[in-house]
């Protein structure tokens, strides 16, 4: 019982609010065809936080938060400007960018005694590790990312778009990890594809996914992030499936 109100809820509640505000962004980028930039962003976050923290040896959340986020804004202005000046190469230069700071991470890693841990760390995260006190500092950002979203349509175009999108997965990174980002933004996004009701619909896959996950993670003891993915792969697929076999009988009956 313990284990559940100290591990288990507040890694459910993390992942969850996660997943509420990676849907619509997933959506949007899948939208625009820029689906790697949620990775990119995500590793160049991470770049952020390991520079602050094993370079800078700053400590503390504040000090991560604002290091993760300076990187994940940087790279968020600078794809914004390739996508006005350099469009068709685009995606190229995301997943370059992707790459440089991937490998950037394991050079500032390479010395340490423990940089293995902490390069797995930041690839698949540490969810069960998350406390109630983050889940409480950063759920009002992400309900506010969320606000803005719904409220006001003009923050999914231009430079507001990249803005909103680093701040989010700024948080997430240092909640989940960069495999739990990219999942939760990119499955759902895939199951929806031409729904008529897109969020609810994701929301729905993403929720019961990654809580599908977490309670696998903990049952079987197994590291959380690589499960969540794995479960939402899993639900993502079921899903879609059962969408397009709902689909099939009627439009063959159209021809028939």
């Amino acid at each position: 019982m313990i284990e559940l109100f100290e591990i288990v809820i507040p890694a459910l509640l993390a992942v969850l609010m996660v997943s509420a505000v990676h849907v619509p962004l997933g959506i949007e980028v899948l939208r625009r065809g820029i689906i790697f930039i949620d990775l990119a962003i995500a590793q160049i976050a991470g770049l952020g936080l390991l520079i602050t923290t094993q370079i800078f040896h700053l400590e503390g959340m504040v000090a991560r938060s604002m290091g993760a986020l300076l990187f994940a804004l940087a790279a968020s202005l600078f794809f914004s400007w390739i996508e006005k000046r350099y469009r068709a190469v685009q995606e190229a230069v995301i997943g370059v960018s992707f790459v440089l700071a991937a490998s950037v991470s394991i050079l500032v890693l390479a010395n340490l005694p423990h940089g293995g841990d902490e390069l797995k760390h930041l690839l698949s995260g540490q969810v069960l590790f998350v406390t109630y006190s983050q889940v409480l500092t950063n759920f009002p950002l992400l309900v506010g990312i969320l606000a803005v979203w719904f409220w006001r349509p003009a923050s999914r175009s231009g430079v507001a778009f990249y803005i909103l999108f680093s701040l989010a997965i700024t948080v997430a990174v240092q909640l989940v990890g960069v495999y739990v980002v990219f999942s939760t933004l990119i499955l759902p996004a895939l199951v929806v594809l031409g729904s008529s009701r897109p969020h609810l619909l994701g929301w729905s896959v993403s929720f019961v996914g990654v809580s599908f996950g977490v309670g696998c993670a903990t049952w079987f003891d197994l590291p959380a992030g690589p499960v969540i993915v794995v479960a939402l792969a899993v639900v993502a697929l079921v899903s879609r499936g059962l969408i397009l076999l709902n689909r099939y009988p009627r439009s063959h009956g159209g021809h028939s």
